[in-house]
């Protein structure tokens, strides 16, 4: 492909107008005009600015490499810039790989991927890989806040955070060129990241079932997703610590106070729907009553106090060891300030004092209506 064919695809993957490029450049529309018809070439440091825009190296749009083929997988694709959104996160997930690779500090994933069999993969099948998981990682009792710790540093696997419509939804990408990685809303609670983080991990995990024989779809069937929100429940509420917990607070007839759940979720960092759910499943009651269920989660929510905002999953735009990766291959003069400062996306400026700090530099890149009304005052867990 043509190096101005290459640009306009990029800048439309990116939904960009030309005169939004170039403002963002200050490169002229009749020669942004004249690039992407092949009338001329662009100056290296145009081409450079162009990059920058486009998420993409400058050396990208010299070679004869195609733009990825790499399946993004969503819980539910974006009904605009979804290209634009993927580009970046398999960029991202690009650098991070330099930077092992540089660095000489490459992780191997270790967990347990589910083994392809001649039947479907069935909910217990998604409960049992959920106790592996949490036994290779040693998470313990309260899963959710070590999760994304051991994941990144003790797996390699790539966590990045963005913010994009709908909130809803998050994706993950596993191939031999991007590693496994996962991107999750930043614009949602973190309860709610918690969760996510852990409905695709299951994804990467089953990867060799369902995204085997070229299968290239951009969202995971119905029934994966629901194995997928078993997979999450089951690693962030384990079934006995659950239990132990909820038994702090049951009365002689195995009842809880409605206002107890909120404090039990806030304990597993869960919302109050993934808890309710989770009793709802572990206590065996019975499919008839999911309406039921979705009536009781409303009346708590609606009853509950706000306990304060949560403290984010992490501080900074990047994973932590992507930015000490990154810091290590500048001090250790693997790359120069100018691809510090793309990586890290700050100005080279900045970038040069970093080269020149002391080992704290890290610290200096953390840059309703309801169906039935519910009495509150106790929940019987009994089986239905």
């Amino acid at each position: 492909m043509l190096i101005g064919k290459k640009l306009a695809e990029a800048r439309r993957r990116i939904g960009l107008t030309l005169e939004a490029v170039g403002q963002k450049t200050e490169i002229g529309l009749s020669s942004l005009s004249d690039f992407e018809n092949d009338k001329r070439e662009p100056k290296f440091h145009q081409l450079k600015k162009l990059a920058d825009v486009y998420h993409r190296p400058a050396t990208f749009f010299l070679s004869d490499e195609p733009f990825g083929s790499a399946v993004v997988l969503w819980r539910q694709k974006p009904t605009e810039g979804a290209e634009a959104i993927e580009d970046r996160f398999l960029r991202l997930c690009e650098q991070y790989r330099n930077l092992e690779q540089w660095t000489g500090d490459v992780l191997t994933p270790r967990l347990p991927e589910a083994a392809s069999q001649s039947r479907a993969l069935t909910y217990n099948d998604a409960e049992v890989l959920a106790a592996e998981v949490a036994k290779e990682l040693g998470l313990g009792d309260k899963p959710g806040f070590d999760l994304m710790r051991r994941l990144e540093d003790d797996c390699g696997i790539r966590i990045f955070l963005d913010s994009f419509e709908p909130t809803g939804t998050a994706a993950c990408v596993k191939s031999d060129e991007h590693g496994w990685a996962i991107l999750l809303n930043g614009g949602n609670p973190v309860c709610r990241q918690r969760y996510d983080l852990a409905h695709e991990l299951f994804h990467l995990l089953v990867w060799g079932i369902y995204r085997a024989k070229g299968n290239t779809a951009s969202v995971a069937s119905e029934h994966e997703e629901k194995l997928a929100n078993t997979f999450a429940s089951c690693l962030l509420l384990p079934r006995e610590p659950l239990l132990k917990a909820l038994s702090r607070f049951q009365n002689a007839e195995g009842a809880i106070p409605g206002s107890a759940v909120p404090e039990i979720a806030r304990q597993f960092g869960v919302s109050i729907d993934a808890l309710v759910w989770r009793i709802h499943t572990v206590y065996g009651w019975s499919k008839d009553r999911q309406e039921s269920t979705r009536a009781l989660i409303a009346a708590i929510k609606a009853d509950s106090r706000s306990t304060g905002a949560e403290e984010p999953l992490r501080d900074g735009k990047f994973p932590p060891r992507y930015q000490s990766l990154a810091i290590r291959a500048l001090k250790e003069g693997e790359i120069s300030t100018g691809k510090f400062a793309e990586y890290m996306e700050v100005s080279r400026r900045h970038a040069m004092s970093i080269a020149e700090a002391g080992t704290n530099a890290l610290d200096e890149v953390r840059l309703e209506a309801q169906s039935e009304e519910y009495s509150l005052d106790e929940i019987s867990l009994t089986a239905a």
